[in-house]
């Protein structure tokens, strides 16, 4: 089938969206709707002392004006945290992890820039904003640090008086005796810190909230564009509002951008429902690229300490690795998880007997940080793969050959790594040689050479990448036969710009031999999808994938036996054909509307165990050592993600994520003032986004080992262009900077940056 699984199909969205017909949650406009706007806190921490609306209510179309007492005596909850009450989350002091109460509207003090004082309702959004500027609030400033580093000092103010040490939780992973013995005992031990910097997630959209209440059915409508709408549904009814979630719909159409920002309960959400219902009338509120900036989750903004020990032979005894991470004013959601869940990546696909890890989260008075494009396992990776071209260099060893020294050999996976993973499938050695030979790394000394005859610095950065995904997170989808013989496949994931539409419909369409056109795909709807945990991880496709071929197999069987009882044959003799069933070796035919209509099969799959996406990057720069200037002249991706559903689409996942991980590494950072905690980086006059003109041609090939761990073979493939990335991109830099004594460069390797580290080193 030209449309079946392998098949570089282009994508079925595609069409709407580029032509201007995607259906954003901005585009939902409401009978009667009336338009929100925020007061928000001037300062990074601060006492309320008052807050003054006489001078805001009475003008023109203003309907209301909510304040924090207005939320407290509604008796609403706080902001869940998924990971209070965690087994492995404790303070220094041995107590559980502290989980700062998050309210929806602060009432006493704001502890972050941005941080939510009042709403107001108005007719106009115009009319809603003038009423926010007409508000008066007193203030008393508080001292405020952005800077985990200073936030744990022994004399740092306490940003919540329960955390006197602003550590929320310290985590750690491995045997830290046997390491300490195996670095005593060393040969070799190289060493090095680096600051994962901050960065802003930038969707497209920003973020969006349609809020409505049905008075006669005492029901909540929510649209919004998520991740996870049935999460988001179960935290906003059940641990804020205090009612049945299935007193609350939650409907996210499409979603201009998410990368784990849209992984949260923003207060905005269950601010706009609550005025909803006390208005009676539609709240719509849609946030500006400033309050993006603001008051979005951050994410990355870890200190780490990487220290490697190694034999005299370059065979590595131990790893190990501390961890400094922001967390911001509150947790997000999932906000501590990047600093914990992921540290299995620390082995990279190499032997490592010893690994030990721990980290530390801190309170910061900045905006939440949370997952982004790889959660963790950016990182993880370039913790280790750079702490390998460390060594290759201190040891005189070719840094491809230590590579190759210390990685799992294909012929003993399954293999437990020296953390926590087992790795399900590779072929590293074979996958690396491959990469060696798409990026004509043969070549490369000619390549250096003709730059250096040309006044300019050439460098090459090699790096494994590999990562956990489709974990052990359950997953349903369900499939409908309609009376017309046309099919409704209902998904609990949701697609945010993978392509889910178009990659679960070549699967269900090969197994049923049905045209894409016979098939309506249906997600983002609790009312419409029974279940459903969400798109995060690099799950979806591994998940509802298996849970898809279980409900196609049910749905085959229950229409194979009806059309064999219709043509009165034994169900033996019926075959599978184009447009329904088949007695075999004739021409007698049934339909699926004959066979099939009114029938449904739903399938809930809990993996057997996660998949490891794995691969090789290459990266190519040349540097200008007048200007600092960084040019990517190359960049090549060979990666193992199991069975490729869609080339086209694996392909563009994995160059949309390496240029995420590019932009971090040479421009993106979050940047706040070191006094007043300020953001400095509120626009785009002021944070860097990566734009088309300066990315490279990224070349990505594949080299598959399917997993045996789902019926379809497939592994993640979402986060794995970032996750490989970050070390990839920097390695090449240091590369291109080693002739001239310059072994680190902090993120992002700026222009300025770079020319500043080359006139210091000459």
């Amino acid at each position: 089938m030209k449309f079946g699984i392998g098949q570089p199909a282009p994508r079925l969205e595609d069409s709407r969206l580029l032509r201007g017909r995607g259906n954003y949650t901005d585009d939902h406009i409401r009978e009667n709707m009336v338009r929100a706007c925020f007061l928000r806190s001037p300062y990074a921490h601060a006492q309320i002392i008052s807050i003054d609306t006489a001078g805001a209510i009475d003008l023109p179309g203003v309907i209301a004006i909510y304040s924090g007492e207005d939320f407290e005596a509604a008796g609403l909850g706080n902001l869940p945290c998924l990971a209070s009450g965690s087994e492995v989350l404790f303070r220094q002091n041995g107590l559980p992890i502290f989980t700062p109460p998050r309210k929806v509207i602060a009432r006493e003090t704001v502890r972050h820039l941005g941080e939510i004082i009042a709403i107001v309702i108005a007719e106009t959004v115009d009319q809603a904003q003038d009423a926010t500027e007409n508000i008066f609030v007193e203030f008393e400033p508080l001292s405020a640090t952005s800077d985990p580093r200073e936030a744990i000092l022994p004399d740092a103010e306490p940003i919540w008086p329960d955390c006197s040490d602003n550590v929320s939780f310290t985590f750690s992973a491995g045997d830290q005796k046997a390491v300490a013995v195996a670095f005593d005992t060393a040969d070799h031990v190289v060493t090095f810190q680096w600051h994962n910097n901050r960065v802003a997630v930038t969707p497209m959209e920003p973020l969006s909230v349609l809020a409505e209440y049905d008075s006669g059915a005492d029901k909540f409508t929510l649209t919004t564009g998520s991740q996870i709408p049935h999460g988001l549904r179960q935290y906003v009814a059940e641990h804020v509002l205090h009612m049945e979630k299935d007193r609350l719909r939650v409907i996210s159409p499409d979603v201009g951008g998410a990368f784990g920002a849209r992984l949260t309960t923003y207060p905005e959400l269950i601010i706009a429902l609550w005025s909803a219902k006390e208005t009676g009338r539609p709240v719509k509120w849609t946030g500006d690229r400033s309050e993006a900036f603001v008051v979005d989750d951050n994410a990355r903004d870890s200190y780490f300490t990487v220290a490697l020990a190694l034999d005299g032979s370059g065979n590595f005894q131990a790893l190990r690795v501390s961890n400094l991470a922001a967390m911001g004013a509150y947790h997000s959601l999932y906000g501590p998880f990047p600093a914990f869940v992921n540290t299995g990546g620390l082995a990279g696909v190499y032997k490592t007997p010893l690994i030990y890890y721990e980290a530390k989260g801190v309170i910061t008075n900045t905006a939440s940080t949370g997952p982004y494009r790889g959660a963790g396992r950016p990182e993880m990776i370039f913790c280790i793969e750079r702490a390998i071209d460390l060594a290759a260099r201190q040891m005189g060893i070719d840094r491809f050959e230590l590579r190759r020294r210390n990685m799992i050999e294909a012929d003993r996976i399954p293999y437990q790594t020296g953390l926590s993973y087992i790795y399900d499938s590779g072929d590293f050695e074979n996958l690396m040689n491959h990469a060696l030979d798409q990026g004509a790394v043969s070549g490369f000394a000619d390549r250096c050479q003709k730059s250096r005859n040309a006044g300019l610095l050439r460098g090459l950065g090699g790096t494994f990448a590999i990562e956990e995904t489709a974990g052990n997170v359950e997953e349903s989808v369900e499939i409908h036969i309609n009376q017309d013989g046309r099919f409704k496949l209902a998904v609990g994931t949701h697609s945010h710009g993978q392509g889910h539409e178009t990659t679960y419909l070549q699967v269900i369409g090969e197994k049923l031999k049905l045209d894409p056109k016979q098939i309506e795909f249906v997600q983002g709807d609790t009312d419409q999808v029974r279940l459903g945990q969400g798109t995060f991880g690099s799950r979806s496709i591994a998940v509802a994938g298996a849970a898809m071929v279980t409900a196609v197999a049910e749905i085959a069987d229950k229409a194979q036996a009806i059309a064999a009882d219709r043509l009165e044959v034994a169900v033996a003799d019926i075959e599978l054909t184009e447009g329904g069933f088949s007695v075999v070796g004739t021409d007698r035919h049934i339909s699926w509307r004959e066979a099939g209509a009114g029938l449904s099969a739903r399938a809930t799959i809990m993996p057997e165990g996660p998949t490891y996406p794995n691969g090789f990057h290459l990266c190519e720069v040349e540097i200008d050592p007048e200007t600092g200037s960084l040019e990517i002249e190359r960049y090549v991706v060979v990666d193992d993600v199991g069975t490729v559903i869609n080339p086209s689409i694996v392909t563009g996942q994995i160059q949309g994520g390496v240029v995420q991980g590019i932009g971090q590494v040479i421009g993106e950072h979050v940047k706040f003032d070191s006094e007043s905690a300020q953001l400095l980086t509120g626009s785009f006059m002021d944070y860097y986004m990566p734009r088309a003109g300066e990315m490279p041609d990224i070349s990505v090939a594949s080299h598959p080992t399917p997993t045996p761990l789902n019926p379809l073979g497939v592994k993640g493939v979402g986060e794995a262009g970032t996750v490989g990335a970050l070390a990839c991109v920097h390695s090449a830099v240091l590369d291109a900077l080693s002739p001239l004594g310059i072994d680190w460069l902090d993120m992002p390797v700026t222009a300025d940056r770079i020319w500043q580290a080359i006139k210091e080193a000459t």
